[in-house]
């Protein structure tokens, strides 16, 4: 399970950010690069010990690479979404136990949605956020900070 983590939230992460900044090295005005982090790698969660470290290890990977490949004109940045109702994890939302427990936990007493994730990635990927870099912003609705 440990291997499984890792390889898709960490490798996988690496492995692609390395070959998208191939690419933007040798354009002139460089690119974007947001990385899918967590609330999970900001703050500890019961039983997620493996995927909290993957997505923490995201955050400081983001920081590093943002650091390393501003002098291309690339920025690199991390999306934290909070709890989001997706494909994934919609079987785990049905149980109406669960769902109630995680709602008290968002100040907004909803769930986020796919879209309102996107539209931050669309934000990061835009040229108005052209002096954010390095940054893991966090799409929770409070979650992290009213927890």
């Amino acid at each position: 399970e440990y291997e499984r983590v890792m390889d898709t939230n960490l490798k996988g992460v690496l492995f692609a950010s390395r070959a998208a900044a191939r690419l933007m090295r040798e354009q002139p005005k460089g690119g974007r690069i947001i990385q899918m982090a967590s609330i999970g790698g900001l703050k500890g969660s019961n039983g997620l010990s493996v995927y909290g470290a993957s997505k923490a290890a995201v955050i400081n990977l983001t920081k590093t690479m943002a650091i390393e490949w501003s002098r291309y004109h690339i920025q690199v940045n991390a999306v934290c979404p909070g709890y989001v109702e997706t494909e994934i994890n919609r079987e785990v939302f049905a149980d109406s136990r669960f769902l109630e427990k995680t709602l008290k936990q968002i100040p907004q007493r909803r769930l986020g949605t796919v879209e309102e994730v996107a539209s931050l990635v669309l934000y990061l990927a835009s040229d108005l956020a052209y002096m954010i870099n390095g940054e893991a912003v966090t799409a929770d609705m409070g979650s992290v900070c009213g927890s």
